[in-house]
């Protein structure tokens, strides 16, 4: 039996509350077009948005302080707004969530499989987390998982994906769009 989109994205809801990370009321109409980089991350964010059910992964690289954070919380606050369930995490929340679950009876495959089924994930600082062999494998999971069930994968970092990046995640990372954001 299919649950309502209702009661996924209440879901949604509650994972984002327990986690602790706050979206805020960032919008959409809150992006700048800063120049050339920012304006290709806008026009393919909306794009994804049209459709955010229909998968794929957008990757967002760039310097500090230039929206990606900002971009990636304004789209998941656009399909909550829509009843797309959708829940913005940073990588290292991502892993001590997953890790918190280890000997509990909703554990680590259960909230790997929870944050997988999500329709729309906006994984932010994915070059901050510390890359332990544990760490890389609920990663590389996460990704592959997402990618198998077709489900859209928004992705922001602080430097080119080769830079700091495990050639599994470049390579499940090159099926979408990587867009450079230097503005």
């Amino acid at each position: 039996m299919k649950r309502c989109a209702c009661k996924a994205t209440e879901d949604a809801n509650s994972l984002q509350s327990k986690i602790g990370t706050d979206v805020g009321d960032v919008r959409m109409s809150n992006l700048k077009d800063r120049g050339a980089g920012s304006k290709k991350m806008i026009a393919e964010l909306n794009n994804l948005l049209r459709t955010p059910r229909a998968g794929g992964f957008l990757t967002i690289w760039g310097k500090n302080g230039n929206g990606k954070t900002t971009a990636l919380m304004a789209a998941v606050n656009y399909c909550l707004e829509k009843d797309v369930p959708a829940l913005y995490i940073s990588a290292a929340e991502f892993t001590e969530y997953i890790k918190a679950g280890i000997g509990l009876l909703f554990g680590e495959e259960d909230r790997l499989k929870q944050i997988s089924a999500i329709p729309l994930l906006a994984l932010d600082e994915l070059t901050a987390v510390r890359f332990t062999d544990y760490n890389q494998d609920k990663i590389e999971r996460l990704l592959d998982n997402r990618y198998r069930k077709a489900n859209s994968t928004l992705i922001a970092l602080d430097d080119a994906p080769a830079v700091h990046l495990h050639q599994r995640i470049i390579s499940r990372l090159s099926t979408g769009i990587i867009i450079q954001n230097n503005d």
